[in-house]
């Protein structure tokens, strides 16, 4: 989670994952009678499991991201209703809000608005499918953790004026991202009062000011904006034949060990990559129909195979971009310039 502390976005979607992470583990409005403490387990699985059943949950959500010198705080309002979910986190000044209702995912941020098609293959199914950081995705991820890891209740304390369960999660496995987390349960309702997690250098506390189970939540909360830059819809294949037979461009094949193949369509173009293994060096294919894609401001002009060309540099990778009848073709690795120029040439001359 370090990164986390690097970047406003990379920490936003992690603590909104962790915020998911947080409802899908520790419960909802299940009553426990009597005065005898349950074991951890079984509170994470009784509380997990109503959670998972409830018609929606809505609330707010305070984060808190810190490591010995840096700390982040978000505040977080989410939604969820059947396969339906949305967040809207606000943090240094800035709003972002994100969600998914079914049938297309979206995210919309000070400076762009994104929106997706939602492939029926993704998410499995159940609250927030759809979402790769979604709960039905991380309660399975949760799952797993308390599986190899000591569940154990700490007892009863009062937090803010609610008396709850303690419970503690340590993973056994000793190289575990998560080293250790501490879960707060509300005794009367197992709604979520606190967790507290510690991932690496970085220490995570999400509190729960306020949850309700079973409201009516009305159908646009999970609506898109009504504005967006681009609406895309991804599918990925396991050959260069199926990603091919899905593209509406002709493709160009790298006599490599093709890994994956995605086909991205957007409503101003398409993009498809493909990804290769090649001498020992990954290798990315991209083709598009979309102009300014590969426009680095470090680019300089090249020739490949006697055919104008631009080479250029991004994120520690060599990126080497033409364009032919409308389609810009790149090929971007992490080897050399001259290794990144050899491979074009390759493909240029058909494969």
């Amino acid at each position: 989670m370090r990164r986390v502390l690097d970047g406003t976005r990379g920490w936003i979607v992690v603590g909104v994952a962790f915020l998911v992470v947080a409802i899908a583990v520790a419960g909802g409005a299940y009553a426990i009678g009597g005065s005898h403490s349950p074991s951890g387990r079984t509170l994470l699985n009784e509380t997990r499991h109503t959670y998972a059943n409830a018609r929606t949950v809505v609330g707010t959500a305070e984060i808190d991201v810190r490591n010995a010198t840096s700390s982040r705080s978000a505040t977080v309002q989410y939604a969820e209703a059947g396969n339906a979910s949305r967040v809207i986190v606000r943090s240094a000044g800035t709003t972002y809000r994100a969600g998914t209702n079914g049938t297309v995912r979206w995210y919309a941020g000070p400076n762009r608005t994104r929106l997706w098609t939602t492939s029926p293959t993704i998410g499995g199914g159940g609250r927030g499918a759809g979402w790769q950081t979604g709960p039905g995705a991380l309660a399975n991820r949760t799952r797993s953790l308390a599986r190899n890891a000591t569940v154990t209740d700490r007892g009863r304390t009062t937090l803010n004026g609610s008396e709850a369960y303690v419970v503690s999660i340590t993973p056994k496995n000793a190289t575990a991202k998560t080293r250790r987390a501490t879960v707060w349960i509300a005794a009367s309702d197992h709604r979520l009062l606190r967790v507290h997690a510690v991932n690496g250098a970085n220490e995570t506390t999400v509190t729960f000011p306020t949850t309700h189970f079973d409201v009516s939540v009305d159908s646009s909360t999970f609506q898109p904006p009504g504005t967006r830059a681009l609406v895309t819809e991804t599918a990925t294949y396991g050959s260069f034949a199926a990603t091919q037979a899905h593209a509406s461009l002709s493709l160009p094949r790298l006599n490599g060990t093709f890994e994956r193949g995605a086909v991205s369509t957007r409503s101003n173009g398409v993009v498809v990559s493909q990804r290769y293994r090649l001498a020992g060096h990954d290798v990315t294919v991209v083709s598009t129909t979309i102009g300014g894609v590969h426009s680095p401001a470090n680019a300089t002009a090249i020739r490949v195979n006697g055919r104008p060309a631009r080479f250029a540099t991004a994120h520690g990778r060599r990126i080497v971009y033409w364009q032919h009848d409308g389609v810009t073709t790149a090929v971007v690795t992490q080897t050399t310039k001259a290794e990144t120029v050899r491979i074009a040439g390759r493909l240029a001359a058909g494969g």
